[in-house]
């Protein structure tokens, strides 16, 4: 799923119970515009010159693909190892991310980053490892291009949105929706109970 479909099924209600099956509702109202205006934002790959699709797997073409790497990384993680990948291979021009050209920039990311796997299975790309442990930070979406799934956001941040809704009467409603999110569907909302803060953090 990319950053343009959020999981976006189930509305959450006033109340922030799951609600019946729907079509996806994007955020479209004022109010709901005044989600956006946050610091996460999608990487532009503007400023980098010599992008090449015919080049992708050629040995001299990794310098290009560090590049590129580096600047997702330093604009966007923690990322999910396949956003990553997707933003790279839609920056060329390609449709569909395979097996070939995911190894490929995942092997260029492993040389310049940190990709942490969680409980979950799912891999995430962090500047450093260090940074792991200590993040404490929830970046919100700049616009609407820039909302992410909750499947592609790391626990730690998710954590940290949950943490700064403790006035909230449902803290995962909250944080989903400070995210640009205004459905979920069952996975997203257990995903964010997993990055629930331990008991006494948050209000139940």
């Amino acid at each position: 799923m990319t950053a343009e479909a959020p999981d976006v099924v189930l509305d959450l209600g006033a109340d922030g119970e799951d609600g019946s099956d729907e079509a996806e509702t994007p955020m479209e109202t004022e109010d709901d515009q005044a989600a956006y205006g946050g610091e996460y934002r999608r990487t532009d790959f503007g400023a980098i010159a010599g992008i090449d699709p015919d080049r992708f797997q050629e040995n001299d073409y990794s310098a290009i693909l560090k590049e590129m790497v580096l600047q997702v990384v330093a604009a966007e993680a923690p990322i999910r190892d396949s956003l990553l990948v997707e933003r790279i291979a839609r920056a060329h021009g390609f449709k569909r991310s395979g097996r070939q050209i995911r190894e490929r920039i995942m092997a260029v990311a492993r040389g310049v980053a940190h990709v942490e796997t969680e409980h979950t299975g799912a891999s995430f790309v962090w500047p450093d490892a260090m940074v792991v442990a200590a993040w404490e930070t929830a970046r919100f979406p700049n616009t609407g291009a820039d909302v992410r799934s909750i499947e592609d956001i790391a626990l730690p941040e998710l954590s940290a949105a949950i943490r700064g809704c403790i006035d909230v009467d449902d803290p995962l409603t909250g944080a989903a929706r400070q995210f640009g999110i205004r459905r979920l569907n069952s996975a997203a909302r257990d995903r964010l109970k997993m990055a629930k803060p331990l008991e006494g953090h948050i209000r139940e």
